[in-house]
């Protein structure tokens, strides 16, 4: 449950993110109740996604408030897990009073989030409750074992929420920001090649597991390939005679049908580290890692050098992804990252993943972030924002974002997922119960309103 006082266009909301709980919010009194649907006989829908994930869907037209209620919640959490007391600092510019209540089914406890409101959490039933006001840190451990970790998708910028610092260095109290945003830009460069990553870490998880299902009719990789962007190295590079040995190589291999050499590879190390540009150099070392041994990637090499002329790109190397070793991948994904190389993955039906729609992109990326997490041995429940998660997608494909996320969930045992989505589309709601939607609109001034009770869900 979440009471918001005042923050952008919030006044004074209440907002109930659990079908199993009823909570009440008495704003003189300051008194929160909360009634346990199990112990009254209430009907909600219990276990409706499984009994490891709870889904929360936020709608309501443009200006309504969802991307704002989003936003509060993960800075909300940001401020509350800070490692220095240094809200004084933010709190003009981030939250008034407000209220957070997280359960933690496994101790059957409540932890109450109060700032600045003193609230008096009255429960009907024999669950205990922590509240935490200022001195958060009296029970740390509790408050780490019941607040998820937190994966925050969105194409949207806050300067305030991405510009905060925050405890990366703790492996349990984690936000991941997707896209990278920091410094008000978003590096896709980066952010492509982390992605990829991802997909290489999950190939192998995948496959030892025999989990592929969810990914079968959508996108199985197979290959990888690596391509030359030769004009960028000429632009990059004031070394000209490095820049054109590196391209009389490639068509002497051309001409002899021959596949990538380890002369060729040590020729191409000794260019990118000299490149005229410093970031783009400190790039290659920064996702080289552990250096492979360029004779036995050579060796696993599928194909001679195509030089056809694809504005400027030429294909140079192609792999099956499942014999190639991580120090290999890492090697690989380096290249990429310099900007003269491209990556690129091959599905098992000759579908390449830069080919695909940017809304395929988007949830494939989403899904391989969220399997990656799930699969890191000190995450244990994971709380996923996906604002406006219906950008990008036809009707048809909206239906089968979260179906496919939700799929996902479901093989990954032993974990726990709240997910908690935004959406302009009625198409995105199609498998959600009543019960898991919270309808904003605005009132005469334009302010959120929740109107979750008043609201025809059906119509």
């Amino acid at each position: 449950y979440l009471w918001v006082e005042d923050y952008k266009n919030i006044q004074k909301q209440g907002f109930n993110f659990s079908p199993r709980f009823r909570c009440e919010y008495d704003e003189d009194t300051k008194e929160l109740t909360i009634v346990d649907k199990e112990e009254t006989g209430e009907s909600y829908p219990k276990n409706f996604f499984g009994d490891n994930i709870n889904v929360t869907a936020i709608v309501g037209e443009n200006g309504s408030g969802k991307s704002s209620l989003v936003k509060f919640i993960r800075l909300f959490l940001k401020i509350f897990l800070e490692e220095n007391d240094t809200r004084s600092k933010f709190e003009p510019l981030s939250i008034s009073q407000s209220l957070m209540i997280f359960y933690d089914k496994n101790k059957n406890k409540f932890l109450c989030l109060d700032y600045e409101i003193n609230c008096n959490l009255k429960v009907e039933y024999n669950i205990e409750c922590i509240i935490y006001e200022k001195d958060i840190y009296k029970n740390i451990d509790f408050l780490k074992d019941t607040i998820f970790p937190v994966l925050d998708y969105s194409l949207t910028y806050d300067r305030l929420i991405h510009n905060f610092r925050f405890r990366e260095d703790e492996q349990d109290i984690k936000f991941q920001n997707f896209p990278n945003k920091s410094r008000r830009r978003v590096d896709f460069l980066d952010e492509e090649v982390e992605t990829m990553k991802k997909i290489f870490q999950n190939y192998k998880e995948l496959n030892a597991k025999k989990q592929w299902e969810i990914f079968e009719d959508f996108f199985h990789p197979q290959f990888i390939t690596i391509s030359f962007h030769r004009e960028r190295l000429r632009n990059r590079t004031s070394r000209k005679d490095d820049n054109q040995n590196i391209i009389q190589y490639l068509r002497d291999l051309k001409l002899r049908e021959e596949k990538i050499t380890v002369e060729f590879l040590n020729l191409l190390n000794k260019v990118i580290e000299n490149l005229d540009s410093e970031y783009i150099s400190e790039r290659f070392k920064k996702f080289k890692g552990q250096e492979c041994k360029f004779k036995e990637l050579c060796d696993k090499n599928t194909s001679v050098p195509n030089l056809k002329d694809r504005m400027g790109d030429w294909d140079i190397f192609k792999f099956d992804i499942s014999s190639i070793s991580e120090d290999e991948i890492n090697y690989l994904l380096a290249l990429s990252s310099t900007d003269v190389f491209g990556i690129d993955i091959i599905d098992k039906n000759d579908k390449k993943f830069n080919g695909l729609s940017f809304g395929e992109q988007q949830l494939l990326k989403v899904l391989n972030i969220i399997y990656y997490l799930a699969n890191t041995k000190e995450i244990e429940k994971l709380l996923i924002f996906l604002d406006e998660i219906d950008i990008g997608f036809h009707p048809e494909w909206q239906k089968k974002v979260i179906k496919y996320i939700l799929q996902l969930t479901k093989i990954i045992k032993n974990k726990e997922f709240h997910l908690l989505f935004s959406a302009h589309s009625p198409f995105i709601l199609s498998d959600i119960p009543n019960q898991n939607i919270i309808f904003l609109n605005k009132d005469e001034k334009g302010n959120c309103k929740n109107v979750t009770n008043e609201t025809n869900i059906g119509t």
